[in-house]
């Protein structure tokens, strides 16, 4: 049945991805800040199993989107990349602060 289609590999990322997270909070490695960080970063993935696997153009569900909605959703995964940059540096910043 698996068949390794983009489409598969990005619905596989996001279980990982949901996976990862609730462990990692379970587990006590993630926080209130570390889980909104992750939040946003698992959006990220979201985003690429739902729109940028589709932009492949191979495989079973390639749905042949144009060129206007590639570069949205570059501007998209530019925009959640650097929200995710300033949510660590910020949280790299308390702790410093915290350890003195």
């Amino acid at each position: 049945f698996w068949g390794w289609d983009p489409k598969e590999n990005g619905a596989l990322m996001l279980v990982l991805g949901y996976v990862f997270i609730a462990h990692a909070r379970m587990g006590g490695y993630l926080r209130e800040h570390g889980m909104a960080v992750a939040a946003v970063a698992l959006g990220i993935v979201v985003m690429w199993a739902f729109w940028g696997v589709n932009l492949y153009n191979v495989g079973l569900h390639s749905y042949g989107f144009t060129e206007t909605k590639a570069a949205a959703t570059r501007w998209y995964y530019a925009i959640e990349w650097t929200v995710v940059g300033v949510a660590l540096a910020a949280g790299w910043r308390r702790l410093r602060r915290e350890r003195g």
